[in-house]
């Protein structure tokens, strides 16, 4: 957005907002499916190649309709790479997020709740969590 309003000639205004979260507020698919959006957009960023994978991977379990990972094998036509952001993606191959996927596999819990509790808390480690950014007209 800046680069596009710079290139028009126009002086960008952004307005910052940060989501606030309670500590004993449980976690609900609503804040993880809006929490993966900013995820793919590469609006809440990463810091460790760990967490990404387990965002990734728990986006692909969620998504599937039995909650069960896929396969190594099965992985990239399950979409990985998709629900990682543009950052992330483009240092390796899907082949070789897989192979990295399949092993952080294990660790995951299996419950729909505990994937969603785990995905918010991988998120709350992003020093971005919970900040949006956002062009404001005068």
């Amino acid at each position: 957005v800046y680069l596009r309003m710079t290139s028009q000639n126009k002086e960008p205004v952004f307005l910052f907002k940060r989501r606030m979260i309670m500590p004993d507020v449980e976690e609900d698919k609503r804040l993880f499916w809006q929490l993966l959006q900013d995820v793919q957009s590469g609006d809440l960023a990463f810091n460790d190649e760990l967490d990404a994978v387990q965002a990734a991977l728990i986006a692909v379990t969620m998504s599937a309709k039995n909650l069960k990972t896929p396969k190594q094998d099965n992985l990239i036509d399950a979409g990985l790479t998709k629900y990682m952001s543009p950052y992330w993606r483009r240092l390796k191959k899907p082949e070789d997020w897989a192979r990295v996927a399949a092993s952080a596999a294990e660790k995951l819990p299996r419950t729909e709740q505990k994937l969603v509790e785990r995905f918010v808390q991988v998120c709350k480690k992003s020093e971005v969590f919970g900040m949006t950014f956002f062009y404001a007209r005068r």
